[in-house]
């Protein structure tokens, strides 16, 4: 492949990474609403359900997201063989960071919804 080719699906692997992520804040951002404006006054079993739908549909786009980030790294390093005077942002230290991010996001969601169904007395 052409230095021109390999920079294209570079650049095509960080658009879907970032598609992804705004879907992921998109969903992280719809049980927040949801945990603050209802989270009191759901059952059990709604809660139940809501946590298996947020838990598996974030653990999902998460791995999207590292998954089209490890893609870019290797393309990265192809190109670094054909133009090692480019520079190349991506890492794997990026990729970790990213989603660790991610990780400790979702854990804060869980939190913020275990605060609101179980308020400190005053």
């Amino acid at each position: 492949m052409t230095e021109a080719e390999l920079q294209e699906l570079a650049f095509t692997a960080a658009d879907l990474a970032a598609n992804y992520s705004a879907i992921l804040i998109t969903i992280i951002s719809g049980y927040l609403f949801v945990a603050y404006a209802a989270g009191s006054d759901l059952s059990r079993q709604q809660v139940v359900l809501i946590n298996i739908l947020f838990l598996f549909s974030t653990s999902l786009f998460t791995y999207a997201v590292t998954t089209c980030f490890i893609k870019q790294l290797e393309i990265v390093t192809k190109l670094k063989v054909l133009a090692p005077e480019n520079f190349y942002p991506v890492n794997p230290v990026v990729i970790t960071g990213v989603a660790v991010t991610f990780i400790v996001i979702i854990l804060a969601c869980l939190h913020f919804m275990w605060r609101i169904r179980h308020p400190k007395a005053e």
